[in-house]
């Protein structure tokens, strides 16, 4: 995780929640090519970051967010939703994903709280 320290190391700020957004944004800017159907992502002033993820079989597409629950309680989710709502619903029509697993860390470092939710995408992609 060297990478992700040395991120840290260059934020300037000791906010961790402002840490998070940042360290977000620098993932998204990556990971942006690999999204297909982001738009039907779940949002909200918890989320922080939500990438895109395979679905437990090939009639869904996943979303792993990473949602702030309390000041030092952060949840790593893993949501779907069916791919027939994909094809003919808009994204503001279409049901929000369904929570299927909800992983805890309660912890007030940016970098455990982003190890965290790095270790549960790559398990969720297989990788």
């Amino acid at each position: 995780m060297g990478i992700l320290e040395d991120i840290i190391t260059e934020l300037p700020s000791d906010e961790l929640i402002e840490q998070l957004h940042m360290i977000a944004t620098q993932i998204l800017d990556e990971e942006k090519s690999k999204f297909e159907y982001i738009e039907y992502a779940s949002t909200g002033p918890n989320v922080i970051l939500t990438l895109e993820a395979p679905g437990r079989n090939k009639k869904e597409v996943g979303f792993i967010s990473l949602e702030r629950e309390s000041p030092e309680v952060y949840l790593v989710v893993f949501s779907t939703i069916p791919t027939h709502v994909l094809g003919t619903t808009k994204p503001d029509e279409a049901m929000p994903p369904k929570r299927q697993r909800v992983w805890e860390v309660k912890d007030h470092r940016a970098t455990k709280i982003m190890t965290e939710f790095a270790k549960k995408v790559k398990y969720l992609r297989g990788e």
